[in-house]
């Protein structure tokens, strides 16, 4: 089993227990965000709520002992941001018993990132979509202009 696929089913399952207490635990709570966080020193993923009640905590392994930091960071926000979003398309968040929207938070030392906002309402445009917009507008508005 290579690194990549360990780390994916350690986050699935990680992600599969806050669910299941998430969603047996609220009741029309004001709950707005999840945050995750990720310890590089201990290789420790949590997650807490607002209120800092821990709904899961599992400890990553990477196979790769001479790996990048920072890309098996990476590598952990791309899998988080795949699972939740897999799970929002299954619409297992549509059983949340909290007011909406709320959302997923990554967090390590150098970083704090969205990983997906839950509205009933409103598209969230996500990182994909948004990652070449700035150049696009650029060349939109210097073509507008000549």
């Amino acid at each position: 089993m290579s690194s990549k696929s360990a780390i994916d089913e350690a986050i699935r399952f990680f992600l599969e227990r806050a669910i299941d207490k998430i969603s047996g635990s609220y009741s029309d709570e004001e709950i707005t965000d999840f945050y995750i966080h990720f310890d590089s020193e201990t290789n420790e993923l949590t997650m807490v709520d607002d209120n800092d009640v821990r709904l899961s905590k599992a400890t990553l392994v990477s196979e790769d002992e001479d790996g990048d930091m920072d890309s098996m960071k990476k590598q952990i926000r791309d899998s988080l941001r795949s699972s939740l979003s897999e799970m929002n398309k299954s619409k297992i968040f549509d059983g949340f018993n909290i007011f909406r929207p709320f959302s997923f938070v990554y967090e390590d030392d150098d970083t704090m990132d969205d990983l997906l906002i839950v509205d009933d309402s409103n598209i969230i445009i996500g990182e994909e979509l948004m990652k070449d917009l700035d150049e696009d507008l650029d060349s939109f508005f210097e073509k507008l202009m000549k």
